[in-house]
């Protein structure tokens, strides 16, 4: 959880902006990646098993415009 306890904004958003993600879509698949490595690296099962927190979906925008990008969950 290293991204969100970054106390900087501006940072978060140049890593964001490197991946082309909005900062709130990166910070949410980041969580959701440590909790299923988390759940592998205890033998916890992670097939068949509706997760409690889904990752934001964004569709991708390009490094050159600055439209906002649309979020939903799910």
């Amino acid at each position: 959880m290293v991204y969100r306890n970054l106390k900087a904004d501006k940072i978060r958003k140049r890593i964001s902006h490197y991946f082309v993600l909005q900062p709130i879509v990166l910070e949410s698949w980041i969580t959701s990646l440590t909790l299923l490595r988390n759940a592998c690296c205890h033998h916890s099962r992670v097939w068949d098993k509706v997760s409690s927190i889904m990752p934001v979906s964004s569709r991708r925008i390009a490094h050159s415009t600055n439209r906002p990008t649309s979020y939903t969950l799910g």
